[in-house]
């Protein structure tokens, strides 16, 4: 997710070069793309970092606790992000804003031209692409369907209650705002995909093929993972509409399985590849040698409050004497004492 956040990244820092271009010469007909790009890579963004790294504090345990794991302090301030420089539930809105205007529009606009061959065929079976989920080809044509459909079911949701509810087309997004945010997010998630795809094939002609292999594996790994996971609500989109069988969810997780297998033996390179220094993480559960528990050990011995503890004699015998062990030998008495 890290990477091709990044490699989503790079690419929309190329539209905003483009954007700023034009509007220096007059010409601002990218400006709403761009604006619902940023909106919607925002928050798409800062929720996986977020999701992340409260997964890697889980993962580590009770350790991850720790404020000298340094994972409290990377979830507390990737957290926030969620909320600063646009909360992200209005940063949906203004992705999904732009979605039903593009599908209102006389001609959809150039991103949404997919949504055209999802309305003139709504049976066709991903069988005909081919069964071999890790192809950009496939992954492309499943992550557009996917879209489209979501898109065109909040869109008549919308539609509808404007007609029938008499609502206004802001009351009317309101009320179906939960499927908006999925067909903004199916919006965005395929952006990710195409523009990580073109990303890896913009690379040097002299870029090593081990690089280039892990670097698509990775890609593979974000589109299988986010169409077939138990925990998506994308799961099962496809089964109504017979797009993607039941067994076809389940080929593409044994080749997800199969995708972390063959990164496994790459994943310390990927990781290290971002450079994070020691310093930097302030971990003593990340540092580069892995020697945890005899850092851990270290680090606790020169908290303050424990060299106060060494210097001053024991502070901490002293307010187990005063407070903490006359307060258990009070509780015990008086248990040893009840009949139950």
């Amino acid at each position: 997710m890290s990477y091709v956040t990044i490699f989503a990244g790079n690419s929309v820092n190329g539209t905003y070069s483009t954007l700023q271009a034009l509007q220096a010469a007059g010409n601002h007909t990218t400006l709403a793309y761009t604006h619902m790009l940023l909106c919607g890579l925002k928050a798409w963004a800062t929720q996986t970092a977020a999701d992340g790294a409260e997964e890697a504090r889980k993962m580590c345990g009770g350790h991850g606790y720790m404020v000298i794991s340094g994972l409290p302090e990377i979830v507390n301030s990737v957290l926030a992000t969620c909320t600063f420089e646009g909360e992200n539930y209005v940063m949906w809105g203004q992705v999904s804003h732009y979605l039903t205007k593009g599908v209102d529009a006389a001609t959809l606009p150039a991103d949404l031209v997919y949504l055209e061959a999802y309305c003139a065929d709504m049976t066709s079976s991903c069988k005909a692409v081919g069964t071999d989920f890790r192809e950009s080809r496939v992954l492309l044509d499943i992550f557009r369907r996917r879209a489209a459909k979501c898109i065109v079911e909040a869109y008549n949701l919308v539609a509808a209650a404007e007609k029938g509810n008499g609502l206004s087309r802001e009351q009317a997004e309101n009320k179906h705002a939960t499927s908006l945010i999925v067909a903004a997010r199916a919006h965005i998630e395929l952006y990710v995909l195409e523009a990580s795809i073109k990303q890896l094939a913009s690379l040097p002609a002299d870029t090593d093929m081990s690089i280039k292999a892990a670097l698509n594996r990775l890609v593979s790994l974000f589109g299988l993972s986010t169409i077939s996971s138990p925990f998506s609500p994308f799961a099962a989109s496809f089964l109504g509409d017979r797009y993607i069988s039941a067994s076809q969810i389940l080929e593409m997780r044994d080749q997800t399985d199969q995708l972390i297998q063959e990164l496994l033996p790459d994943i310390v390179a990927l990781t290290d590849a971002w450079s994070f220094t020691d310093a930097s993480l302030q971990s003593a559960l990340g540092c580069k040698d892995g020697d945890v528990y005899h850092r851990i050990m270290a680090w606790t011995r020169r908290l303050p409050v424990n060299v106060e503890a060494k210097n001053n004699g024991g502070v901490f015998k002293a307010g187990w004497e005063q407070y903490i062990s006359p307060f258990l030998r009070e509780n015990r008495e008086r248990r040893s004492g009840s009949r139950l």
